[in-house]
């Protein structure tokens, strides 16, 4: 047995132990759900902060949930991402296996970041354009 290849065989033993005990499985579930949460706290945060921005006239402290939002998913989509590599990086399985649903939560939790993401942006936008004293 070459070293590679024994490499190679402990890598999947490695994942499956992993992703098999409840780490593993908190990371690949965070990864699917915490980017919506989020964007949810961004919102409300923001929105619970808008009388204070107006009163005041800063809209700087404005764009901190956003930031702050935009970082956690971009660390949920790198722990999707390294979790998906960890647990073999195709998109294919032949039967179902632990690493075979690792690989699905990860890719989950990648579109989820990338979904995510793009929520925030979008609400971030207005912030750079709307007065916070605007009413309707």
């Amino acid at each position: 047995m070459t070293e590679q290849t024994a490499r190679s065989d402990a890598e999947p033993r490695e994942a499956v132990h992993r992703f098999s005990r409840w780490p593993g499985l908190l990371l690949l579930s965070l990864g699917v759900v915490l980017p919506f949460v989020s964007v949810l706290a961004a919102q409300g945060i923001l929105y619970m902060s808008l009388p204070w921005a107006c009163a005041r006239q800063h809209r700087l402290p404005l764009h901190i949930p956003a930031v702050v939002s935009l970082l956690v998913i971009a660390w949920c989509g790198v722990t999707a991402l390294g979790d998906w590599r960890r647990a073999g990086g195709s998109t294919e399985t032949e039967h179902d296996s632990v690493l075979g649903r690792s690989r699905f939560l990860a890719l989950m939790g990648i579109a989820a970041a990338l979904f995510a993401a793009l929520i925030q942006l979008v609400m971030w936008l207005p912030i750079f354009i709307i007065d916070p004293c605007m009413r309707s």
